[in-house]
């Protein structure tokens, strides 16, 4: 304060108080802050949840490829293995016809058949007109060697062609060949055109012979 001449001559001191508005403009500059903060962290949250939800979207229509390709293979797969199985079922068919076939020629022919299998030509096959020459039911004469079907004497002649033929691998035909077998009556002699033929697996062995 100035006197006339303007001389100071004492101070003036004037206070108000503004706590409240001070506090109150920091609480909103606080507020204002957080909601800023939490402004922020909710653009971020949201940008993440958008660019979750674009990779979940992909993931899907990678899922929804995979999957339609997976439908694809399972019905190919299934038409694949339901042909395959009514191929196999019709080979079946055709196989068992075959064999039916084969089982009623052989039975049914004129021709006495046997067949034998390894070195000491074992009985696989009879049919009845052989059983009938042998001497034996054809049930005694299944899984028998043949030296036990026959009878000793001409029957070493035919072990002997049996071997040559199991050994060589060649057919041997014989004609008017005498045979007396074991319980043939009153022990006449029979006389046959015989054939030794070697029958050969997948890798040309001789493991049967009919003769």
């Amino acid at each position: 304060m100035y006197d006339a001449d303007g001389t100071a001559y004492g101070v003036l001191t004037v206070a108000m108080e503004v706590t409240e508005q001070v506090l109150t403009r920091q609480l909103a500059e606080e507020k204002e802050r957080q909601t800023n903060y939490l402004n922020e962290e909710l653009q971020a949250a949201n940008e993440e949840i958008l660019a979750n939800n674009q990779e979940l979207e992909r993931t899907q229509a990678e899922l929804r490829l995979l999957n339609e390709d997976l439908e694809a293979r399972v019905l190919e797969r299934t038409y694949e293995l339901r042909h395959a199985q009514a191929n196999e079922r019709i080979a079946r068919q055709q196989a068992e016809a075959q064999h039916q076939l084969l089982h009623r020629v052989f039975e049914q022919s004129p021709i006495a058949l046997c067949v034998m299998r390894g070195p000491t030509h074992i009985i696989d096959v009879v049919n009845p007109l052989a059983a009938r020459i042998i001497g034996h039911p054809r049930k005694q004469l299944l899984g028998q060697p043949y030296a036990d079907a026959v009878a000793k004497g001409p029957a070493q002649e035919s072990l002997n062609l049996l071997q040559q033929v199991w050994e060589s691998g060649e057919a041997v035909t014989l004609q008017d060949y005498a045979i007396r077998l074991s319980n043939s009556p009153s022990e006449k002699v029979g006389y046959y055109n015989l054939v030794y033929q070697p029958l050969r697996d997948d890798q040309a062995r001789s493991p049967a012979l009919p003769a």
